[in-house]
């Protein structure tokens, strides 16, 4: 009976330390210099829980991928090394409801020029565009969806209690698939070009 007791008592912590590591519960926060690429934002238009976004994310990447007319841009090659997905969310959940949250998601595309950005345009996508920054960011791992929702609910705790939120109009967050992390920034500026006509 000790023994179990000595068993069991010695199997708790190593299942806490396992959960730990497998699904990146418990991870330090802290606020970082970011440096930002010059990137394009190709996106579209979600109303709905920030938590249903990641659909409308991977249709994005589906459809720039096999958009014949963007072929030549060789989007596969330029994104293979480094796939990362982003969302501007523009409303809080705790003042507006769920189901009205408004966001831009979709792929983000490093260092484009004009006429990247004139044919993904011409092939129907709607682009937004960062200038290259260096911004106030909290990065963390994403190694199950429970370690994401947590990371996200402390980070935007942090820029609260900072008081980093009360100019942000957008929140603008990183998904980088290649590095399984989360970076989410402040005080980004995101330009929507119009279309030229």
């Amino acid at each position: 009976m000790l023994l179990g007791c000595f068993f069991a008592g010695l199997l708790v912590p190593i299942i806490i330390v396992w959960i730990n590591a497998k699904f990146g519960l418990w991870f330090k926060l802290r606020f970082t210099k970011m440096c930002i690429l010059d990137t394009a934002l190709i996106g579209t238009d979600f109303v709905g829980p920030y938590e249903h976004t990641k659909k409308p994310m991977d249709s994005v990447m589906k459809d720039l991928l096999a958009c014949e007319e963007l072929k030549e841009l060789r989007l596969e090659q330029r994104l293979d090394g480094r796939r990362v997905q982003f969302g501007q969310y523009f409303d809080d959940p705790k003042v507006t409801p769920k189901a009205e949250c408004r966001s831009f998601v979709g792929v983000a595309l490093d260092w484009p020029d004009e006429r990247d950005l004139d044919l993904i345009r011409s092939a129907g996508f709607r682009v937004k565009t960062v200038k290259a920054c260096t911004a106030t960011a909290v990065t963390f791992p994403m190694r199950s969806m429970v370690g994401m929702i947590l990371g996200i609910m402390r980070t935007y705790r942090m820029y609260a209690k900072a008081k980093f939120d009360e100019d942000m109009q957008s929140s603008l967050e990183f998904y980088n698939l290649t590095e399984c992390t989360c970076s989410i920034t402040a005080g980004v500026t995101v330009d929507e070009q119009a279309e030229e006509e």
